[in-house]
Formats: C-alpha cells, sequence, structure tokens
C-alpha cells in the first residue's frame, strides 16, 4: 500500500475544514439578514483580476454587504498569503483571501488567523476544473509524470499552488515512480498569473499551475497541454480560498464577523445560480477580453464536502 506524503495530510484537514465551512455557510445564508443603524467599515484583501474573487466583488457592487451592515473597501495583493496573513495579524486589514495552503500553515505556526466563510472550492472533474497545470503543446512536459527536474511557475511559493502540483503528480502514480516520491524533485519560481503565459511561451519555465480567467486567456494565447485540472485531482469539492480574519478581531468584532459570513455566503449562492450574470461580472473587474467570457470555466462557490 502507498504511504502518504505530507501534502496527503494537509489536504484531508482541508477537507475537514472546508465541511465546517460549508456547514457554516449553509447555517449562514438560511439567517435573516441584521439592518445595522450604521455601517461598519471593514478592509477585504484579495488577489485582483481572478475570477473566484467575484463573490468578494458583487458582495459590495449588489450592496448585498451594505445590506448586511457593512462598509466593505478593497485592498488588493500581488503576492497572496505571504502578504495578506500579516496584514491582517497586525489589524491593517479585517478580512482577507489568502489560499486554503496558507491558512492551514499559517495555523500550525500559531499564527492567529482562522477562516470563517468559503470563498470558493474545488469542481468535481477535469472538464470543470477552472483551475490547471498547463504546459506547451510543443514542449518537453507531455505528462504530469515528466514534472520531476522540471520548472512549475505558481503565484507564490509555499502555497496552494505548489501543494496542488505536487498533489497531481503524486496522484498520477507514474510507473517509472513507484515510491511516489518525485515530486520533491519538482523545481517551483514564483510568478504573478498575468505573466505565467508569457514565461511558458519563452521557456522561462516548462508549466504553469494557473486559474480562471487566466486559465482561459493562457488557452487562447498559446497551444497548450492541459495536464491535469489541479484542484479536482487533489480533493473534488475541497477548499481553495477563503475568507480568514484575525483571532484578535474575531473576538473583538464578532457582529461584523457574523455580518460578513452571511453576506458572503449570499453572494456566493448567487453566483452560483446565475452564471451569466456571474461572467458579466468577472468581465468587469478583470482584463478578459469580451470574446472569451462565454468560454470562462466559472469557479465553484457553493458546494457540499462529504464528511
Amino acid at each position: 500500500m502507498r504511504s502518504h506524503s505530507w501534502f496527503t495530510k494537509r489536504v484531508a484537514l482541508a477537507a475537514v475544514i472546508a465541511s465546517c465551512l460549508g456547514a457554516t455557510a449553509a447555517w449562514a445564508s438560511g439567517s435573516t439578514a441584521h439592518k445595522a443603524a450604521a455601517l461598519t467599515t471593514v478592509t477585504v484583501y484579495f488577489n485582483p483580476g481572478s475570477a473566484d474573487g467575484a463573490g468578494i466583488e458583487y458582495c459590495l457592487k449588489s450592496g448585498t454587504c451594505a445590506k448586511y451592515g457593512l462598509n466593505v473597501k478593497f485592498k488588493y495583493s500581488t503576492q497572496g498569503g505571504p502578504q495578506i496573513i500579516p496584514a491582517m495579524v497586525s489589524g491593517q486589514v479585517q478580512f482577507g483571501e489568502p489560499g486554503y495552503e496558507d491558512t492551514i500553515v499559517a495555523a500550525s505556526k500559531s499564527i492567529p488567523i482562522i477562516a470563517i466563510g468559503p470563498v470558493s472550492v474545488a469542481a468535481t472533474s477535469d472538464a470543470s476544473d477552472w483551475t490547471a497545470d498547463l504546459s506547451l503543446a510543443s514542449g518537453p512536459v507531455k505528462s504530469l509524470c515528466n514534472l520531476p527536474g522540471r520548472t512549475v511557475a505558481v503565484n507564490s511559493l509555499l502555497g496552494l499552488g505548489q501543494l496542488f502540483v505536487d498533489a497531481d503528480y503524486y496522484n498520477a502514480h507514474c510507473k517509472a515512480d513507484p515510491s511516489d516520491t518525485g515530486w520533491k524533485k519538482i523545481k517551483f519560481v514564483a510568478n504573478l498569473f498575468p505573466q505565467m503565459a508569457t514565461a511558458l511561451q519563452k521557456g522561462e519555465v516548462d508549466a504553469i499551475w494557473t486559474l480562471e480567467p487566466f486559465l482561459s486567456v493562457t488557452e487562447h494565447q498559446l497551444k497548450t497541454r492541459l495536464l491535469a485540472g489541479s484542484a479536482y485531482r487533489t480533493e473534488p469539492h475541497g477548499p481553495i480560498t477563503a475568507l480568514d480574519t484575525s483571532v484578535a478581531y474575531l473576538h473583538s468584532n464578532p457582529k461584523a464577523v457574523r455580518e460578513m459570513q452571511l453576506a458572503l455566503a449570499a453572494s456566493n449562492e448567487y453566483l452560483a445560480a446565475n452564471p451569466s450574470e456571474t461572467r458579466k461580472l468577472i468581465g468587469e473587474y478583470t482584463t478578459t477580453p469580451k470574446s472569451q467570457l462565454a468560454g470562462l470555466i466559472l469557479p465553484t462557490f457553493v458546494a457540499t464536502v462529504p464528511l
């Protein structure tokens, strides 16, 4: 029997957390919004331009956040968790959207943050996966089994993308690697999502881990090879991103945290039920060409994760 690797255990832990968040979201969505006399101002720190941020964007633009008593302001990150988590802990922002791997690693190091609600989760098939491992169709990487010794671009080192690529390789159970340890030889470099296609085209990297809308844009720009729908291969309906807050803010402002849970749950439920509106919204806050919006693989905003 194959032994479980360190990232398999992390994925299992993430799935448990996602189950708890799924229950939280269901509980929140069934509640009635409290009409506050005055809005509470909060700042949400998250990555700009990615499709999974649609729930947060919709919450503000539709007035849903205001309905739940929140005056939401945005701060945009270029590096993900390494920027977002310190800002929450120091009190510079009240909420943030790091990858789940960042949240788990932070918790394991006793950094006082906590996930309060799901932003996005993994799909349940390669075809519906809005995250992916890609290589050039003409390049040296023909399958996941070619990744050891090769360079892969991810948006931040030791984050969610790196976890997914490692897990995808492990789960491929390559015949030439009966010990399933080749993932240790994969080389990773940090690269911003909009710059990954250029790096791949120039041969600076052999593969990339990306997500929508950058996934569709890259596939239109280059002749690529889909190595795997990365999140689905790791844990179907497992967590990808969550809305976090600091333990200190949760304790000092429980009402604001509760209202944010309710607002995000309501926003995600609306997007899940209205894909055409979701595509329109993504076209407004990202640089996705209008001609490509119809072909986007929309993120999974609402899911049930089995216990």
